[in-house]
């Protein structure tokens, strides 16, 4: 939705890079028929990995988003890795975003190390359980022995009613010792939505503002004051 949002909204070039090389419903977010991930083969990663070849291994979108989404029946996940962030490094040349969907890959010190690196923006999306609060630590964490740069905007995400979360948002912005930049509440009718085809950011709901909102902070069009955060104030990973 934000890559539709800059591309469509904001007339900014973008890739979305999706990180998933086992399966993904990034089509589906989209809206992309007939949609397969780009095939890439072991010894294929040569000098002639330009810009060119790179904008040749996505899929449009429309004129001003692309989708670079990439799998192979030869390559592991860490060899996907290396290609998929070759090609975004070329793609960032002549793109104004790089949005990369890092929801199923940050996992491990080395692909935060990448995140500190190449993002300038982290968006962390947080839900309201244990398991999920207890990860963003560990990430914050993580992010801050590295003495990253990044600016980090935090999101919690309602995939389920408010009602039954185990963790109030109190309980949350507690644990990690900042302020939740957006809540993302429930919306019953987003899933249907999205199969019907439609596009979250043109609705009028209270989820389209809140994703709107997040962009304009990711655009640096609104400010808060917050007390400071450890990761030397603050996308890379929702579409």
């Amino acid at each position: 939705e934000i890559g539709l949002i800059l591309s469509d909204l904001k007339n900014s070039s973008c890739v979305i890079v999706d990180h998933n090389f086992s399966g993904s419903d990034i089509d589906i977010f989209l809206g992309i028929p007939d949609f397969e991930k780009r095939m890439v083969q072991k010894g294929g990663m040569t000098a002639g990995m330009d810009f060119s070849y790179a904008t040749s291994m996505t899929r449009k979108v429309n004129d001003m988003l692309s989708v670079l989404s990439i799998e192979s029946a030869e390559l592991n996940e860490l060899e996907l890795k290396e290609y998929i962030r070759i090609f975004a490094t070329e793609l960032a040349k002549q793109n104004n975003f790089i949005l990369e969907d890092l929801s199923r890959s940050v996992n491990s010190k080395k692909d935060l190390l990448y995140v500190s690196q190449e993002c300038d923006i982290f968006v962390l999306v947080i839900e309201p359980s244990v398991a999920s609060v207890r990860e963003a630590c560990r990430l914050i964490s993580e992010l801050d022995r590295i003495g990253s740069p990044l600016r980090c905007i935090l999101v919690m995400n309602y995939a389920r009613p408010e009602i039954s979360a185990c963790i109030s948002r109190a309980e949350v912005e507690k644990c990690l010792g900042q302020k939740i930049d957006i809540v993302c509440g429930f919306d019953k009718s987003a899933a249907k939505d999205i199969i019907e085809g439609k596009h979250i950011y043109q609705l009028n709901s209270a989820l389209s503002s809140n994703i709107h909102k997040l962009t304009g902070l990711i655009l640096g069009q609104e400010s808060r004051v917050t007390k400071p955060f450890s990761i030397k104030q603050l996308f890379k990973g929702r579409t």
